[in-house]
């Protein structure tokens, strides 16, 4: 496949709120990306696994009923395939500094998101990791 047909990078977004679903779906789709969504970190996983396309970034919240967002890091992490997508999380938590030294994201945005700062950390972690 030549530039010229290589499809846009996929992005996955992963949160339970539809209106945060679907701002997030306008802001990549705007902004150049294919999208894809999930409600939870389980149908996350499953879609990443199972599914017919790897995204190049996967932006997640934390908090979600069923499989939340720290559980699908978790299960990201010791699954050797998935280990390599970047993530992106973005959550209402006030302080997200315990988390960052995790080190199990990429890039840790609080919400409401700024959107010109997403879209700056998917150009440098999606983009850059596209899986052609």
């Amino acid at each position: 496949m030549n530039a010229i047909e290589a499809e846009p990078p996929c992005v996955l977004l992963v949160d339970d709120d539809p209106a945060i679903l679907e701002s997030y779906s306008l802001i990549f789709s705007a902004a150049g990306y294919r999208v894809r969504c999930a409600k939870d970190g389980a149908q996350a996983l499953n879609m990443l696994r199972h599914g017919d396309f790897r995204p190049c970034l996967v932006v997640l919240d934390l908090m979600m009923p069923g499989v939340d967002g720290f559980e699908f890091l978790a299960r990201r992490a010791q699954d050797e395939q998935l280990r390599s997508v970047p993530v992106i999380v973005c959550s209402s938590i006030d302080d997200l500094s315990p988390f960052r030294a995790a080190g199990d994201a990429n890039a840790w945005l609080p919400k409401p998101v700024d959107v010109p700062t997403l879209l700056q950390h998917a150009a440098v972690w999606g983009r850059a990791t596209q899986v052609q």
